[in-house]
């Protein structure tokens, strides 16, 4: 099951090289829950789930695709932002220690969606958004490293070309 996971990472990521805030090819074959993985016992599956997640809001910042729905939308197949983000808060201690330059590339673009006010176009629970909140309220943006894609990419086995 991992191995299909981290093909289907793959396949959306395509080469992350470029960066994260590209579209990607979030063709509907490739979709997988990947907000489960976020815990997996395989450091490589956290890794392309977790890269997933930062693909998907960097795109939703840039603007060059908008991949997460709110949770009241009944559909199937959908990157829920609730899903992704309690997950991401659930799991957040253990991916920075096994991410940090990753988990601080998700911290920096989760600041900028909050102060272009993106959250606000999603539906969230209450207890989500608040946790939310809480994360970037307690986390000193300043102490967050900008522009560190290279050393991401170096972190998560790529090299930027």
């Amino acid at each position: 099951m991992n191995n299909i996971v981290i093909n289907k990472a793959k396949l959306i990521l395509d080469d992350i090289t470029y960066g994260l805030d590209l579209a990607k090819n979030w063709h509907p074959n490739y979709f997988e829950y990947f907000y489960k993985y976020f815990s997996d016992a395989d450091k490589e599956t956290r890794k392309y789930a977790l890269l997933i997640f930062a693909a998907g809001l960097g795109n939703w910042l840039s603007g060059s695709a908008a991949i997460f729905l709110s949770s009241d939308i009944e559909s199937e197949n959908n990157f829920i932002f609730e899903d992704y983000i309690k997950s991401f808060l659930q799991n957040r201690q253990n991916l920075a220690m096994d991410f940090p330059e990753l988990y601080n590339h998700i911290m920096i673009v989760l600041f900028d969606l909050a102060e272009l006010d993106k959250f606000d176009l999603i539906t969230l629970s209450d207890e989500i958004r608040a946790d939310l909140t809480n994360l970037l309220l307690e986390t000193d943006k300043n102490s967050l490293k900008y522009y560190n894609y290279p050393s991401v990419l170096n972190e998560v086995g790529f090299r930027n070309s």
